[in-house]
């Protein structure tokens, strides 16, 4: 039996399997390259870890372990046809399914409430604050919905994976649970990417610049929700062939679009952050701190006069110059009024000569 195993882990030369690698693979490296940048930004540039960032964080590190176990799944068939899954490997394949489930459920929502999150931080309307809170809110909870489903679908949780009584035990399908999440998320994704569009020029706290910037990335995050949409036609697909189709043929659409979906869900979000990388305040950032004097430190009549940055929280800059620091006494003094003092002494040094 041990070698009709490592037989039957051959893939069947009719697979899926370039498809899965060629689209998985670019997809992990974009997303966390992507993640990557953004966190040295917001934390060596900026000095700023908010929490949004720690929500991408979370999602990038789940999207990851998704996309591995989906690509460990097309050693035990996933990409093949049905009838070349051999009865020793569909076991192995269901109980990855059932991990797979969930973090294609949870993923999603990690991703969205980071973009939510950034909205709360970039809003100063109380009105759009509440909706924004609502979203959020009404996102988490499906999701946790959704997932609890998917754990206790079938009794006890182990028979999800026994293909002696699956899925006997099951109360419904987990290709049906996906298709409700599927639909809930495209609905959420337009929610979402849509929020800000209505108050985006109105927001005071961030300049011209970025809201054009802001203007600009939401647009690619509707290609996600393209995605999305995509996805959920395919499970559609699923649920109609469900149990008797080609199903482990028909998944591979769903990993695929997954991963496309995801990736440009990241992507996205994190290029208001990246901005900073080729901006004009992150080149002031690099050659200048907070409290650091200017090298064309001038001495003046004992005065030192220093420059003074200031570090906004997405990295905007603004120069304030101190009127000047006394270097003997460290009281501040007004610079006319020293040099009315000096005409002062050289008039008294003439009236004595």
């Amino acid at each position: 039996m041990a070698s009709d195993t490592r037989v039957y882990q051959i893939p069947p030369e009719v697979n899926r399997n370039a498809q899965l690698y060629g689209v998985v693979i670019p997809a992990i490296v974009v997303s966390n390259v992507v993640v990557a940048l953004r966190l040295y930004v917001r934390i060596r540039l900026l000095n700023n870890f908010a929490s949004d960032d720690k929500w991408i964080l979370a999602a990038v590190i789940t999207k990851s372990a998704l996309m591995i176990l989906s690509l460990v799944q097309t050693k035990y068939g996933n990409g093949w046809h049905m009838a070349d899954v051999p009865p020793d490997l569909f076991g192995e394949l269901l109980k990855q399914a059932f991990f797979v489930c969930l973090l294609a459920l949870i993923t999603p929502t990690l991703i969205k409430i980071s973009i939510l999150a950034l909205y709360n931080r970039l809003s100063q309307e109380p009105l759009h604050r509440k909706i924004i809170h609502a979203v959020t809110g009404f996102t988490a909870l499906s999701t946790l919905g959704l997932a609890l489903a998917q754990i206790f679908n079938c009794l006890p949780v182990e028979s999800a994976w026994d293909v002696m009584v699956y899925p006997t035990t099951c109360s419904a399908s987990p290709i049906t649970l996906l298709l409700i999440h599927c639909v809930i998320n495209a609905f959420t994704d337009i929610v979402v990417f849509a929020l800000p569009l209505p108050v985006i020029f109105r927001l005071n706290n961030i300049s011209r610049h970025e809201k054009h910037v802001l203007a600009v990335i939401l647009p690619l995050g509707g290609v996600s929700v393209v995605a999305s949409i995509v996805r959920m036609i395919f499970y559609v697909q699923m649920v109609k062939q469900w149990p008797a189709g080609d199903i482990t043929w028909m998944s591979a659409n769903n990993t695929i679009w997954g991963a496309i979906e995801m990736c440009l869900a990241i992507f996205a979000c994190s290029l208001f952050a990246l901005r900073h990388l080729c901006g004009r305040e992150t080149k002031e950032k690099r050659r200048t701190s907070v409290a650091v004097p200017k090298e064309d430190t001038q001495m003046h009549h004992g005065v030192e006069l220093w420059s003074y940055v200031s570090v906004q929280e997405e990295g905007t800059l603004e120069s304030r110059s101190t009127d000047a620091k006394l270097t003997n006494g460290g009281s501040r003094v007004d610079e006319t009024e020293m040099d009315t003092d000096g005409r002062s002494e050289e008039a008294t040094a003439k009236t004595k000569r």
